[in-house]
């Protein structure tokens, strides 16, 4: 296995979507080229005044700091792109909100971008990036448009351009979702999108916030009778919630079912189901007994 000068260590820090695991394999690598190497000495190279300091990050014990990323960054021998890469990586890693996080990961792909390495494998996140990936990937099996992009952006709603079609039937047919026969023909496949949960996470936050946002437009652009939309308020225990959480699991699995069962779609459609608190548990408030 080759050894990478910059690093150290066989992966290259593009490759990770979490810092501590890196910070682990840097360590592990690192005690094995030099047997001297500890814990205690790897503060001291940082100029920390803690032994166990990176202990406790590696076990997620504690975060990083702007000021600790740059005292950890001199331990590190990374180049220019590496080093920003790993401190976008920290900020990624202690979001606290997927806007955040996805600010973060926005940065990371985009440093993966300028390197030799690939990757995280990013595909989740390109996927769910825009509202009409997945409506392309429908209405090509469903319609056989025969390359004509300009045609094949005109059927979504609202129309995308003949360039955005022909990108995301690339796109699809690259991360395997598509598949072309020799008449010309798409294919869907059952290739699951593989990529890190912490990705996945955000790739699906920004893409159902897109879908709220296509559902609020939906009340102007569609009338009545093409489109369902309702709602209710009701107070619930922690146990009635879990089973409503069941129940909508179910529900959507039984439309997946109907709908793999229809042999001749016309259109595509979506259905956002949204149950979110609008309150705080009242246990919150109840006095100590």
């Amino acid at each position: 296995m080759p050894i990478f000068v910059h690093s150290m260590i066989p992966k290259r820090i593009f490759e990770y979507s979490d810092y501590r695991e890196f910070l682990k394999d840097h360590y592990e690598w690192s005690k094995r080229r030099r047997p001297n190497f500890s814990y205690r000495s790897w503060s001291s190279e940082a100029g920390i005044n803690a032994p166990a300091f990176f202990k406790y990050i590696i076990e997620g014990n504690r975060g990083l700091t702007k000021q600790s990323i740059i005292k950890v960054l001199k331990t590190l021998n990374l180049d220019k792109d590496e080093a920003l890469y790993f401190e976008q990586l920290v900020f990624f890693c202690q979001a606290e909100t997927e806007s955040e996080k996805n600010h973060f990961l926005t940065a990371m792909l985009s440093l993966q971008k300028t390197s030799d390495v690939h990757k995280l494998s990013p595909e989740s996140y390109e996927y769910f990036s825009k509202w009409y990936h997945v409506v392309i990937r429908e209405l090509a099996v469903m319609s056989d448009f025969q390359d004509d992009f300009a045609a094949l952006g005109k059927l979504t709603l609202p129309s995308i351009s003949a360039a955005e079609a022909k990108a995301s039937i690339a796109l699809l047919i690259k991360i395997g979702l598509l598949q072309k026969d020799d008449k010309g023909r798409y294919h869907q496949t059952n290739t699951l999108l593989s990529g890190v949960d912490s990705i996945k996470n955000v790739a699906l936050w920004c893409f159902q916030k897109e879908m709220v946002s296509k559902a609020l437009e939906a009340f102007d652009r569609f009338p009545s009778e093409e489109r369902s939309m309702s709602g209710i308020t009701i107070s619930v225990s922690e146990n009635t919630l879990s089973q409503i959480h069941e129940r909508v699991r179910l529900f959507r699995k039984e439309l997946l079912m109907l709908a793999d069962s229809d042999k001749s779609p016309t259109k595509v459609m979506t259905m956002a189901i949204n149950l979110f608190p609008m309150s705080k548990s009242v246990k919150e408030r109840e006095p100590a007994c």
